[in-house]
């Protein structure tokens, strides 16, 4: 039972070190819960373990890829709030 604890306290500071990297501070439930849906899918495939160099290209453009993800929901969180305050005159 301990180490399902453990197991589950790292996952979480995982996700808050993500969450913090891409200034993504202020998720909701849904989206920090499809956050640790993606985390445990590419822990899956084991993109976590240091690639070689066959992988190196590959990842880098999962990276970039990843990066613009974060950027576009920033932008659109934005949007969101912008849109609410809208809606609440």
């Amino acid at each position: 039972m301990g180490l399902f604890g453990n197991k589950e306290e790292k996952k979480a500071q995982k996700i808050e070190d993500i969450n913090a990297k891409f200034g993504m501070t202020e998720l909701d439930q849904k989206d920090i819960d499809s956050l640790q849906l993606i985390q445990t899918e590419l822990d899956k495939f084991g993109l976590s373990l240091k690639p070689d160099d066959a992988q190196k290209p590959l990842l880098a453009y999962m990276s970039i890829l990843m990066q613009q993800n974060w950027m576009l929901m920033r932008q659109l969180d934005r949007v969101n709030q912008k849109l609410d305050k809208l809606i609440e005159k």
